[in-house]
């Protein structure tokens, strides 16, 4: 037989966890008062690993592999929203003879066998591309906000809109600025005489000189 007494203490103990764990749901959750730390709170510029090259000299996607958005359907590709530009990413022969002839932007790993086989066929390219995220790693040290960022997917309006922010730190004279680029194995000087010898745009001459004059 069923004894009252602890039928009821039973029902008690129950209808007892029940309060507790519908009071429990009710409680908002702790949460950390930390933000979330923004790609900028670290270097840009840091274990480049990828290069990405355009088949035409006159575009770049002035980002890293690792910030364009992913396609959890194909891990080889990545897109460069802001542009609506898609990044194939190849690291052999046989992947990138599949695509060599695609209008296309690709990305190999740096220093790697096919990053070496082809390196003087785009060799403009890849030192743009160097070039571009160096310099925002050094904007960002300098006083680089998101909102400052490279927006656009022409190389020329890149290149300028870098030199322009250069200029801006009209406190820091340029062969400090080579030494900085230094630090990453860049020679700046020379890039930029192959840079006017590339793009024979006035706007990026006159940025140039001006630069050199700091």
């Amino acid at each position: 037989m069923i004894k009252i007494k602890e039928f009821i203490d039973d029902l008690a103990e129950i209808e007892k966890s029940n309060e507790q764990k519908a009071h429990k749901k009710n409680q908002k959750t702790p949460r950390s008062t930390k933000m979330p730390k923004s790609f900028f709170e670290y270097p840009i510029y840091q274990e480049l690993r990828n290069i990405i090259i355009s088949k035409k000299s006159t575009q770049i996607i002035p980002r890293r592999w690792d910030e364009l958005t992913i396609d959890f359907k194909n891990s080889s590709v990545r897109t460069f929203n802001l542009c609506d530009e898609k990044v194939y990413k190849v690291s052999n022969a046989y992947n990138y003879n599949e695509i060599k002839n695609k209008n296309v932007f690709i990305v190999v790993p740096l220093n790697g066998v096919l990053f070496k086989d082809i390196y003087n066929e785009f060799k403009e390219q890849i030192d743009i591309f160097v070039f571009v995220q160096i310099s925002r790693r050094l904007m960002q040290k300098s006083g680089y906000s998101e909102s400052q960022d490279i927006h656009s997917c022409d190389t020329g309006q890149v290149i300028q809109s870098i030199l322009s922010f250069l200029i801006s730190r009209d406190w820091i004279d340029y062969q400090s600025w080579i030494a900085d680029y230094q630090k990453f194995d860049l020679d700046l000087d020379e890039l930029l005489s192959d840079m006017a010898r590339y793009y024979k745009d006035e706007e990026l001459l006159h940025l140039i000189v001006r630069l050199k004059t700091l």
